[in-house]
């Protein structure tokens, strides 16, 4: 379709399509268009060469058509068009024919961020063509604008695929399916994403539609705020490509469940779902149950497979993996396994001190204190004196920690908790408490107190901005006085009035600020922005 924008006095209508669209027919050529218009045409038009390029012939081409008032979408006809609602009534009573296409469609989906989902929005074309005598039928994309809109992770991506085969009563062949998928993965990129986004916003532009009440509806849709007009096509591109990491990680967990030797098991989505269900899908992924089973994969054990082929596990080692899901090893626990298996190593320190400082528990139990009950070394050392050196005391000959409370243990320690950064187990709005202990006691959370840290990840601190939070406790920033440093950091302070500078701030909350912790001492006009003269004296006073 030409990349022009053409004039509506061109097309002869045919009959309405409801209230936003109409069939028509170009006068000079015998070829029939929908014309479109409505509030996600911005959506439709600029996604439309995203599902061309990974559907070809079965995504339309989507121009522009323009009379003196509107800009509204040109979109190909397809001849012999039934939605996948009507082709299920119209073949309800005939031996059914095989969709060509719906792994393809499910992946296209999947990447273009497809919320609507629904049968009356599948499309589906009668081919020309006919295999062993039987008629062909395609499944096309229709209607994008509701695309770049819903983000899928694992659950998602199997939900669409469950949905598909109710609504085509097909069961997707997963093979297809992952073949798709990888190779629109390699037909897409970032760079080229990006332009393909700009070309279209300029276009919508230059025909003189108004883009930005339709990009905010999609922020709407989205839940995201509106960063400004000119970042429209960022936006659109940051979504598709943060789909694409899932996709990609997707793609690679299927291809390692479709290794996997798993008997009188169909490998479909038929089978994913049928063992999903009863599977916690929160807590596991489906790569999870390969390692849970104990299903080989190339005839050997799924996990010494993993470490033979340097497979990283859901972004673990192998053994570091199975200890943090309790899973066993050759039915045996992964510390035990390991050991007698000479792996000493991992991530280039001792296996052990590492899953000590994971903070993993293993069997129920502190990694230390399972080490000590089945004598096993940490780095090298008797677990009982690697204890008695990193916090536990022997008490009623047996070893407890000496800090009762887990964060500040594993922050004195240099520890994880499950795994996990210290900061994921802190709610820096409501854990009070636990804020101000360890922000008087020194301790920090990468490398900062909590201040710092709140400060540095841009986060309120007991639900008020972490600079107000130093002022009304005392606490200093970086040895620094909270108003001082913030002045000297350009910093301007979160409050009910919006954010303000420091000065003001220590003006209304009439604060004291010592002039000598600042880098320069502001000048009498500096000081007058947004603050009376009668405030003045008070700033000055030390």
């Amino acid at each position: 379709m030409n990349e022009d924008v053409i004039n509506i006095d061109q097309f002869a209508e045919i009959k309405c399509l409801g209230r936003t669209a109409k069939l028509v027919k170009k006068i000079s050529e015998n070829e029939h268009f929908i014309i479109k218009l409505g509030s996600e045409l911005l959506t439709e038009y600029i996604i439309a060469p995203l599902y061309k390029k990974m559907l070809h012939d079965s995504a339309p081409d989507i121009g522009l058509v323009k009379d003196s008032n509107y800009t509204r979408l040109l979109v190909k006809y397809y001849p012999d068009f039934l939605t996948l609602d009507e082709f299920n009534k119209a073949k309800e009573s005939e031996v059914r024919p095989v969709l060509k296409g719906l792994e393809e469609y499910a992946a296209a989906i999947i990447i273009g961020m497809e919320e609507d989902t629904n049968i009356d929005n599948i499309g589906i074309v009668k081919s020309k063509n006919v295999e062993g005598g039987n008629e062909i039928y395609n499944v096309v994309k229709i209607d994008h604008g509701r695309s770049g809109v819903t983000t899928r992770t694992e659950n998602g991506i199997l939900n669409i695929v469950q949905s598909l085969q109710r609504g085509s009563k097909q069961v997707l062949d997963m093979h297809k399916f992952k073949k798709a998928i990888d190779t629109m993965i390699q037909v897409l990129n970032e760079e080229e994403i990006y332009d393909m986004f700009v070309n279209r916003i300029n276009m919508l532009k230059d025909s003189g539609f108004n883009v930005e009440p339709q990009f905010d509806h999609y922020l709407e849709l989205c839940k995201i705020s509106n960063t400004g007009i000119h970042d429209a096509a960022t936006t659109y591109t940051e979504n598709i490509l943060k789909q694409l990491k899932i996709v990609k990680k997707f793609t690679s967990d299927l291809g390692l469940i479709l290794k996997a030797d798993i008997s009188k098991l169909e490998k479909d989505s038929g089978w994913l779902f049928n063992q999903l269900q009863s599977f916690d899908r929160k807590k596991y992924s489906m790569v999870d149950f390969i390692f849970q089973n104990q299903c080989q994969i190339d005839g050997m054990d799924p996990f010494k497979w993993a470490l033979d082929n340097n497979y990283c596990i859901n972004g673990k080692n192998p053994i570091e993996y199975a200890v943090h899901k309790n899973f066993l090893i050759d039915k045996m626990n992964p510390i035990i396994w390991a050991q007698q298996n000479n792996i000493t190593e991992i991530h280039g320190i001792d296996l052990v001190l590492s899953i000590v400082k994971s903070g993993y528990e293993i069997e129920g139990k502190d990694t230390v204190l399972w080490c000590i009950d089945n004598k096993v070394k940490i780095n090298g050392q008797e677990s009982s004196e690697f204890a008695l050196a990193n916090g536990y005391i022997m008490v009623d000959k047996s070893y407890v920690k000496i800090e009762n409370d887990v964060i500040k243990h594993a922050l004195k320690h240099g520890y994880k908790i499950k795994g996990q950064d210290i900061s994921e187990h802190i709610d820096f709005e409501r854990d009070t408490d636990i804020i101000h202990d360890l922000q008087k006691n020194g301790f920090k959370i990468s490398g900062k107190s909590p201040v710092e840290f709140c400060i540095a990840k841009g986060m309120h601190i007991c639900r008020t901005d972490p600079v107000d939070f130093a002022v009304q406790n005392n606490y200093q920033i970086e040895g620094k006085n909270p108003l001082a440093w913030a002045i000297n950091n350009n910093y301007q302070i979160a409050t009910i009035f919006g954010h303000i500078s420091p000065m003001e701030y220590a003006v209304r909350n009439k604060v004291q600020i010592p002039l000598e912790q600042l880098g320069c001492v502001p000048d009498d006009a500096q000081l007058k922005t947004g603050i009376q003269e009668k405030h003045l004296k008070t700033y000055r006073t030390k």
